[in-house]
Formats: structure tokens, C-alpha cells, sequence
């Protein structure tokens, strides 16, 4: 089949849209305004359950920037998290062979229409970067680890898992109606059937519940996702799919007890583990996830709180009219109390959800000290949460009002808030708190950065080469300083061979950061000339380290050639025991480089004047990997304002034995593991 034939459904293009893919797993988790605080507490649920895939939140321009800056701050509290507008990017696709025919709408307005609603998430999930792709709904409440459904028989087959959602009422309103995009193998097979705009109707008119699903795009051929959260018949695609092998129960305070398969539950929809053994009883097969509303309402130890027993997905008890029930309450169950850790897992949701709400909240204060601080201190407060669900004792219900009164409360947090700001004011007069967010603010756990500009490029990209020949398929920067041909950062991403790469100006960044407390003050340069002249050069590398989304970096200089693949050095003991890993460089001239003299002072370093001058103690602030005190004192004349390690007391540099340590052709550095140092850098 020609291209062009099938671009009039834009297959062709869809199917180069999707396939587009980076990264190999991740969540995605669609989010506008009202539901961040919902959206980031399910995240926090899902780190401490044990899921440390990155996961990327899709919104339709309809997320606060405040709440989106802040949510790019919090890596170290969500892990790695990417935000971005999912219809800036679909108003922008055309067809591939039609520039002029819009793929998902003529203008933003349009998108925003279209897209606004539940079909937000089949642009998340066309636009994911993720390979394979766990679509959750923000009021999902996780019972368990999420992560053995990758490993299912269910998806493993077919590339797809979807959980059943209730049998509703027969003459409901709702119907089905799906948006096709392609992946390779079916082409073949899409064009007989018409499946824009088709409506299908039976007497369980809602199939699929998407509150949650697993999708593997190159597997499903062709992938099928529904709008307005339900999903037609992946029949019609003639594709594999799969379905749990459980109805939806229910699940809440509601119980009606009229003893085994006689009860009924009023709740939210209770979805269960997928698929069992052959030897296992149905009674065994263990509460998933609930898809609620209401998981700020639930006070399990003064209201205790049941599920529905599972049930084969296609048992059929009735209708809803029969008993005058609504569809929330299953008839005909079995009632199973909810035990000690799923009630502890409902109170870890509600307490991660105050958090994210504090965060919320801060987020719209005016930017100062006042608000950062009152950020930091509800970090702290969730490093508080985590230890207790580590250590004990058990949770207690984070809805309950609190036992000192409210204006006890209140004066107390003024109080913190006004202390901590005073200490970051302190901080800032070296801009160590922004030095230290700009840093931090990474999306991706691990990559490669070559600086690069017009003189070395090709050096560079056939550095890129050798590693992928090496089998390093991380993604890679490659910084610049606005002395890159424009023309060439649009040619290079284009070459497969070359896999990921990105091209971007750090010199700009630089020139726009400025402190977090105080917009008006500069804290790289004035003015993009000045950083220009500071950074084009080899002081390029901290400016890399500091910007990079990456949290692992290796960084790697253009004119570098390896005789070993150069990854092993990730699982080094050195790198592993540090956080980072230098290269020794060679002894040079006593009189050069770090071992020239101050001017006046023949015996004293630039090097030695450098650490004897710093000033470490705003830094403190910002934690660090302890060290063993040295074992031998200070050989020099310099009294040094903190403890310096062995290694600097004995090198070449320090004194002044050689004018170079460390070679910066090759450096692996922990941002995460890393802070104080990473905020010194600069």
C-alpha cells in the first residue's frame, strides 16, 4: 500500500507520530489545574510502592506554569517527572505529505475544545516517549505495586492490558467512539474499516475502564485508545488485546451484609490483580487499585471499609433496574474488610495528598524567601512521612481536624517559615539556594553531554558514533554557547544512527536564570553578551553540568577516543561508593595554570588562594556525601575555612607541584548523590 494512499485516514503520519519513542517503560499521568494536587500525591504513592519509572504529565495548556515550575523542582520528591502540553505539540502536526492538513485540529482553540476532556489522554499516550506506556488516572488509589502487570502472561502476549469497568445501566447515554493510530504491521489491514466516528452500543455499553492500562506501542498493531475514557472493541482493528479476567467490584464504607454472595457494596470501582494461576481460588486474587473521588472522605478506622470479592469478568448477575440500584452498588457479592495495610495504604494517599496541596498552595504565594521557605519545610515534612511509614508507628487518618488548635498551628508554621527564611536570605547573598534548584531540576536519570561548537561538531558527532558502535544508546546533549550553526542542530537529530541527541544554547539559560527570591538579580551574567565572553570556553563544562536534565552525567570532551566502552564505568566501585569519578590529568609546569602565584605573594597559589578564601558556609545548608577525616595535617601555609579531604592535602596541585590534577576529558558526576557540590561548581 502507497503512502499516499495511506495518508487519507493520515496514517502514515499517525504512525510516525507515535513510533517516535525514547525511552523503553514509563507513566503517564494526565493532569490539568484541579487535579495536581491528586496527580502528585499518586506519583508519591507510586515512589514510595517502589515504581521509580519517570513519568510524564500531558496537560491541554490548561496547568498553572506556577504549579508546572514547581513540580519541575520537586525531582528529588517525585523522581523524575516531565511536564509538557501535549496540544502545543498536536496543533503544530501536519501531514507528512500535505503540510497544509492538519493532523488533530486547524488552531489551539480548537485543541483545547477537542482535548480538554478525557481525550487528553489519547494525545498522551500518542505523544509519550515511552516505548511501553502505563496510562494512569489521577484518582487512582494503588493497593499494590503496579509493576508486576508489565510482567503478566495478559501483556507480554499482546502489548496491551486493560482493566473491565462496571456493567452499567442498558439505557445509559454512553456509547463508544475511538480514534485509530497505526503501528507497523497492520497497515496492511486499516483501510476497509471505517472507524472514525463509529458508535457501537450492547447491554454492557461501558467495556473498558482507562483509569488505568498498559500499552506496548510497536506490539499492538494497530493500538486502538478511547476517548472519553472508554475504549470500542479492538475487534474491529483485527489486533491482539487483552482484558483482566475480573468484573469490576466495588468498594467504600457502604456495606450492606447480607451474608456470602447475597450483599451489596456502594462505592468507587475496585479493580483487581489481572490474571491468577490455575491452583489459585478466585477469593485469593488480591485488591489492585481503586478508581475514587473520594479518597479524602475515607476514614477507615472510624467508618471501616469493604470490597467487593472478585468475580469472572464475564459473570453477568442482572441489572441495576431489577434491584433499584445504582450501578455503583454491585449486588450479589461477598464482602471482604479491607486489612491493616490497605487501610495504611489510604491513609499514606491521604497524607502524600496534604503535601501536594501544601506544594500547591506555595506555588501561588509571591516568589521570596517567605514562600521558599515554607517549600522547604514542607519537604521536610514529607522526609518526616517517609521515615515514619519506613520506621513506625503506623499512619493514623490524615482528615482528622488536629489536636493542637488551629491557631496553635498556625503561629507555629509562621514561626518555622520565618526562621527558615531568614536562613535562606543568608544563603542567597551567594545565590546557593538557586545555584542549587537550577541543578536539580533534572527529567532524565542518566545521559551523556559533549559541549560542543562549529569547530568541533563533526569531532563530536563522530564521537557519538563510536559510543553507539559501543552499544551506549543513552540519550546525549550537546551544549552550546550560541557558536553552533543553526542549520546543523537541525540535521543531526534527524540521523538515526546517531540515536537521541540534544542540541541547545546553555548560554542562553544562563543568561535568563536568576534568583529564585529575587527575579531582578542576574545569576550566571547581565546580558547574553557578557555570558558569551564568560563561557565560551572551557568553563562551558560546570555551566553543562549544572543545566543538564540528566541526573547521571557523563561527560565526555569531542576530541576523547576510547579503547574501552566507556558504560562500564557507571558500575565502577569508585563512581558507585562517590557519586563521581575524575581523571587524573598530567604533571604540569609548576608556574602555570592552577599553580600560578598571587601577584605579591610568591609562595601562594591561585589554587591554594582559591580554597583558603571560599567561603563553604552558606553551602552547608545543602546536603552532602560524608567523608573520612584526613590523616595527615595541612602541609601548606594556608588555613582552609573546612575539612579537606586527603586526597587534595596530598596532590601535586594543591602543592604546587604541577599546575594541573584533574583532566576534564572524561568526568561521571551524581547530581542527586552530589547537591553541595554540584551548587559549588558554579
Amino acid at each position: 500500500m502507497s503512502q499516499e494512499t495511506m495518508e487519507t485516514q493520515l496514517l502514515h503520519t499517525l504512525h510516525n507520530v507515535t513510533q517516535k519513542t525514547t525511552t523503553p517503560r514509563g507513566v503517564v499521568l494526565p493532569l490539568y489545574d484541579d487535579l495536581v494536587a491528586l496527580g502528585l500525591s499518586l506519583i508519591m504513592e507510586l515512589r514510595a510502592l517502589g515504581v521509580t519509572l519517570p513519568v510524564e504529565i500531558p496537560h491541554c495548556g490548561d496547568l498553572d506554569l506556577k504549579l508546572v515550575k514547581t513540580i519541575k523542582k520537586k525531582t528529588k520528591q517525585l523522581g523524575q517527572v516531565i511536564v509538557y502540553d501535549a496540544c502545543e505539540l498536536a496543533v503544530k502536526e501536519k501531514s507528512l505529505l500535505d503540510s497544509n492538513k492538519p493532523i488533530f485540529c486547524k488552531d489551539i482553540k480548537e485543541c483545547h475544545d477537542k482535548f480538554r476532556t478525557f481525550d487528553i489522554k489519547v494525545l498522551g499516550v500518542i505523544y509519550s516517549r515511552f516505548e511501553e506506556v502505563m496510562l494512569v488516572d489521577a484518582d487512582a488509589l494503588m493497593m499494590q505495586n503496579p509493576m508486576p502487570l508489565w510482567e503478566t502472561e495478559k501483556f507480554q502476549k499482546s502489548g496491551t492490558l486493560f482493566f473491565n469497568d462496571r456493567i452499567s445501566q442498558t439505557n445509559t447515554s454512553l456509547g463508544f467512539h475511538a480514534l485509530l493510530f497505526q503501528s507497523p504491521m497492520a497497515l496492511w489491514n486499516t483501510q476497509k474499516y471505517q472507524t472514525t466516528g463509529t458508535m457501537f452500543f450492547n447491554d454492557r455499553i461501558a467495556e473498558a475502564n482507562f483509569s488505568m492500562g498498559l500499552g506496548y506501542k510497536p506490539a499492538n498493531r494497530p493500538n486502538i485508545m478511547a476517548i472519553e475514557d472508554y475504549l470500542s472493541k479492538a475487534d474491529l482493528a483485527e489486533t491482539k488485546y487483552t482484558f483482566s479476567d475480573f468484573a469490576t467490584g466495588s468498594a467504600g464504607g457502604d456495606f450492606r451484609n447480607k451474608g456470602e454472595n447475597k450483599s451489596i457494596i456502594c462505592g468507587s470501582a475496585a479493580h483487581y490483580f489481572p490474571e491468577k494461576s490455575e491452583d489459585t481460588p478466585i477469593q485469593k486474587v488480591s485488591l489492585l487499585y481503586m478508581n475514587t473521588d473520594y479518597i479524602m472522605r475515607y476514614k477507615p478506622k472510624k467508618s471501616p471499609m469493604y470490597y467487593s470479592a472478585p468475580r469472572p469478568r464475564d459473570f453477568f448477575p442482572g441489572t441495576f433496574e431489577e434491584r433499584k440500584l445504582l450501578m455503583m452498588c454491585p449486588f450479589d457479592i461477598t464482602g471482604v474488610k479491607f486489612s491493616d495495610a490497605e487501610v495504611q495504604q489510604i491513609y499514606q494517599r491521604q497524607h502524600f495528598f496534604d503535601i501536594a496541596k501544601e506544594w500547591e498552595d506555595d506555588a501561588k504565594e509571591p516568589a521570596g524567601a517567605e514562600r521558599e521557605a515554607a517549600e522547604i519545610l514542607t519537604n521536610e515534612k514529607l522526609e518526616v512521612l517517609l521515615d515514619r511509614m519506613k520506621n513506625g508507628p503506623p499512619l493514623e487518618d490524615a482528615t482528622d481536624p488536629p489536636k493542637d488548635p488551629f491557631k496553635e498551628e498556625q503561629e507555629k508554621k509562621s514561626a518555622d517559615i520565618k526562621n527558615k527564611a531568614d536562613e535562606l536570605r543568608e544563603q542567597e547573598k551567594q545565590l546557593v539556594h538557586t545555584l542549587n534548584q537550577i541543578a536539580q531540576q533534572t527529567t532524565v536519570k542518566r545521559g551523556i553531554v559533549i559541549p560542543v561548537y562549529d569547530g568541533i561538531i563533526k569531532l563530536a558527532i563522530s564521537l557519538v558514533l563510536e559510543l553507539r558502535t559501543w552499544g551506549i544508546n543513552e540519550p546525549i546533549e550537546m551544549p552550546h554557547c550560541g557558536d553552533l550553526n543553526p542549520e546543523v542542530q537541525k540535521m543531526y537529530p534527524t540521523k538515526q544512527q546517531l540515536g537521541t541527541i540534544w542540541f541547545y544554547n546553555v548560554c542562553e539559560k544562563a543568561a535568563r536564570a536568576t534568583s529564585v527570591m529575587d527575579s531582578s538579580r542576574k545569576v550566571f551574567c547581565d546580558k547574553l553578551e557578557d555570558c558569551h565572553k564568560k563561557f565560551r570556553g572551557f568553563i562551558i563544562k560546570p555551566l553543562s553540568v549544572t543545566f543538564s536534565r540528566f541526573e547521571e552525567i557523563m561527560m565526555i570532551d569531542a576530541d576523547t577516543t576510547f579503547f574501552v566502552n566507556p558504560a562500564k564505568l557507571w558500575d565502577s566501585e569508585k563512581y558507585n561508593k562517590t557519586g563521581n569519578f575524575l581523571m587524573h590529568d598530567r604533571i604540569s609546569h609548576e608556574q602555570w595554570f592552577m599553580a600560578e602565584r598571587v601577584p605579591g605573594k610568591p609562595d601562594l597559589s591561585v589554587e591554594q588562594n582559591y580554597f583558603s578564601t571560599f567561603d563553604v558556609k552558606p553551602f552547608r545548608e545543602i546536603p552532602t556525601l560524608e567523608r573520612p577525616k584526613a590523616t595527615i595535617e595541612n602541609p601548606t601555609t594556608v588555613t582552609l575555612n573546612f575539612e579537606p579531604s586527603e586526597f587534595l592535602l596530598r596532590s601535586h596541585s594543591f602543592n604546587i607541584r604541577a599546575g594541573h590534577q584533574v583532566d576534564s576529558s572524561l568526568v561521571l558526576w551524581n547530581k542527586k548523590r552530589q547537591p553541595r557540590a554540584t551548587a559549588i561548581a558554579e
